[in-house]
């Protein structure tokens, strides 16, 4: 198995199948009570199974020749990647106090399409 199958498999196998709601409250009553934050970990692990999609469909058109396809897929698994660091930013600037938490809020609903 060549090295970025193996990994491809790794990575699917560690990704999770469901976000349940009830574990994420588990992990902090209090913070999680917010949909906000929810929303954020549903858009992370949407852009991770997203990425891991695109990087996979890159590479069997890569081994098959089709260059051109492949690199668009993969240009396309880097704007995902960016929807994952826009995130971030948005919520060290929340942290930060730069940003207001319901306009966290707000992005975060627009970001699932869910406004």
């Amino acid at each position: 198995m060549n090295i970025v199958e193996q990994k491809l498999s790794n990575w699917k196998n560690s990704l999770p199948k469901e976000v349940p709601l009830a574990g994420l409250i588990s992990i902090s009553p209090i913070a999680y009570k917010w949909k906000a934050l929810y929303r954020a970990r549903i858009l992370r692990e949407v852009v991770f199974w997203r990425l891991y999609d695109l990087l996979e469909q890159s590479f069997d058109l890569h081994q098959q020749g089709h260059a051109l396809g492949a690199r668009i897929l993969l240009r396309s698994g880097f704007e995902t990647l960016a929807t994952l660091i826009y995130l971030n930013q948005m919520k060290t600037k929340t942290v930060d106090g730069a940003l207001n938490f319901h306009a966290f809020s707000k992005k975060t609903a627009v970001l699932l399409l869910n406004p």
